[in-house]
């Protein structure tokens, strides 16, 4: 592989073994490879997640209903969040990598930015879909009674820490493994 990709890996090369956008803080690169690293595994676990209920509804819950709907968009953000994210991750891992050819740095630059324009289509499809439903599921959420009072649904007993855990973990999980590889990239031989 050639050309300008090619030519931009080796000109940043030379000033910086961290990416020219962290500006030199392995501080600011660990927690962009968090951030990053985030946004792809849980992109991925909200994708799988909706794919399992569609699938495991899919008798019940047709095109035409808001629920399976309300899984497309959200399947949807997951998959726009992988695409946003899943290739800054490689990029900053590899960068300035001496055993990760210039030529694989190059092809994964090219891929961000394929990956970018391609995205949009992505997020026009899931903001189309919330076009769509919005106002029913607004319907569903709020009861209007005889005298045309409206009330929202309520949740009492909002489980809040009971299924936030997971989400929680992950970030943790993976901000440590980012921070050590942060410090590995900056004070490693």
């Amino acid at each position: 592989m050639s050309g300008p990709a090619l030519a931009g890996v080796k000109q940043n090369l030379l000033y910086s073994h961290l990416p020219a956008s962290v500006n030199g803080s392995p501080v600011l690169y660990a927690t962009t490879l968090t951030a990053m690293m985030c946004g792809t595994v849980l992109g991925l676990y909200v994708v799988g997640w909706m794919a399992k209920d569609l699938v495991r509804d899919r008798k019940h819950a047709g095109f035409r209903s808001v629920l399976f709907n309300f899984r497309m968009m959200m399947g949807l953000v997951g998959g726009a969040a992988v695409m946003a994210c899943l290739p800054e991750v490689l990029y900053l891992q590899m960068y300035g990598d001496p055993k990760v050819s210039e030529a694989t740095q190059a092809a994964v630059m090219t891929g961000k930015r394929v990956a970018d324009s391609l995205r949009v289509y992505v997020i026009i499809s899931w903001v189309g879909l919330l076009t769509m439903i919005y106002p029913y599921v607004c319907l569903a959420l709020m009861d209007v009674d005889d005298n045309r009072q409206v009330s929202h649904l309520q949740v009492e007993d909002y489980p809040g820490l009971e299924r936030l855990w997971k989400p929680a973990a992950i970030f943790i999980i993976l901000a440590l493994i980012a921070m050590a590889f942060a410090f590995s990239k900056v004070y490693g031989a």
